[in-house]
């Protein structure tokens, strides 16, 4: 039996982050009665199409936790109703602080949510206002306390590095508050300065002189953003969360499953505006009961107008990847977790040794260092994790195979 995870985007906000480009916005109840309508509709449909297993949902946005009540209850509802969710998936929701009620999070644990992730950012009030969040951190609290006694047991928490401004000690107290309420996950963002959001009209030369590794007037200069970086990793390893993935920490085993799922290339179906989904061969034969000769993957993108999707018009683009679009993608997502990748997967998907494919950029980046190839599990070093960005581009620049 196929295995997929499923991803169901909400797009409203209370009000829009300054730094974010995600597909969200603020729009009016008509609208969310309308949205929650067309997304159910789609859930449905999706349901009927893909038959297997559903081993992690994950409800993200926007601000999930901003839609009323009653809307989300009907989508959780369809969910549970349309595919098959053996108890032991993960089920998260995102919740930002202010929006999110005792009664809601009760709700959400009763409709089978088990995991909640919290975007806290800063535990500095001057920080979020900032960066025009709608919270204080005393409101974060509330909601982290609202989610705890919700019975909701396993909760990420997100923050970001790279704010305007952002020095050593304000990293620092915030990083105190997050071990002092000992979430089992936590999510550690360097801020990216995205075209077309408010952040990118005040500090959009900013954030390219920090590229260049020029003095900056606003934000932390590219040498200090390392620095923050390196202060995170260091004070999580100190205080018992172990760093699996570039910017992800967790307790123990508390590994984002659904997130894991994209960087291993698992099969997943989006619902939503924006939403994207990634059909592997399994998934697809399975539900078509018909058997595809040759490679075959399909990623395929939702509309991002409001309008369209309102109208039915829900699908916007799809893309067959070949045979070396997966074996650089199988690369450069699957280096990203601390674990790396191994030789022995590589050959049972593609059918040919991943160092005949990769040998050229092995031997390089080994030579430097960055690399690690140990009898056929290869992964980063910490440098190497230092400088992903660069390091990852590696596997897209030469995807022909050989040396």
């Amino acid at each position: 039996m196929s295995e997929f995870e499923l991803y169901v985007h909400i797009p409203f906000c209370v009000k829009k982050c300054d730094y974010c480009d995600f597909c969200s916005g603020v729009y009016d109840s008509k609208i969310k009665e309308k949205y929650t309508e067309k997304l159910c509709e789609e859930i449905k449909s999706k349901s009927s199409r893909y038959s297997g297993k559903v081993t992690s949902v994950y409800i993200g946005g926007g601000t999930p936790s901003s839609l009323e009540l009653p809307l989300m209850e009907r989508i959780l509802g369809t969910i549970t109703d349309c595919f098959w969710i053996p108890d032991d998936a993960e089920y998260t929701i995102e919740i930002n602080p202010g929006t999110v009620t005792a009664e809601a999070a009760r709700e959400y644990k009763w409709l089978g949510v088990n995991r909640a992730s919290i975007g806290l950012q800063s535990a500095n009030d001057e920080e979020l206002r900032a960066m025009g969040r709608i919270h204080t951190y005393k409101e974060f609290l509330e909601a982290y306390e609202n989610v705890r006694r919700s019975g909701i047991s396993n909760v990420n928490v997100d923050i970001m590095t790279g704010l305007p401004g952002q020095k050593k000690d304000k990293l620092m107290a915030t990083l105190r508050e997050i071990f002092m309420i000992r979430p089992e996950h936590v999510s550690a963002y360097s801020l990216m300065i995205e075209p077309g959001t408010p952040f990118y009209e005040k500090y959009g030369k900013d954030a390219q002189r920090q590229a260049k590794g020029l003095k900056t007037n606003f934000l932390p200069s590219d040498d200090e953003v390392y620095e923050l970086m390196k202060l995170v990793e260091r004070e999580m390893g100190d205080h018992g969360y172990n760093r699996y993935e570039i910017s992800n920490y967790a307790e123990g085993n508390h590994f984002c499953r659904h997130n894991v799922g994209y960087w291993r290339r698992k099969a997943y179906v989006g619902v939503g505006l924006g939403a994207s989904s990634f059909m592997t061969k399994d998934l697809l034969e399975e539900s078509l009961k018909m058997e595809i000769d040759g490679f075959y993957e399909e990623r395929i993108d939702n509309t991002v107008s409001m309008e369209d999707y309102l109208d039915g018009t829900i699908a916007a683009s799809s893309r067959i990847l070949t045979r070396e679009d997966a074996m650089a993608e199988f690369m450069y997502l699957g280096l990203r977790m601390t674990e790396g990748v191994y030789a022995s997967e590589f050959y049972e998907k593609f059918g040919v040794g991943i160092e005949h494919v990769y040998g050229r950029q092995f031997d390089e980046l080994s030579e430097k260092g960055l690399l690690v190839n140990d009898e056929g599990r290869i992964c980063l070093t910490d440098q190497g994790m230092d400088l992903s960005n660069r390091v990852l581009c590696e596997f897209l620049l030469d995807n022909e195979g050989g040396n």
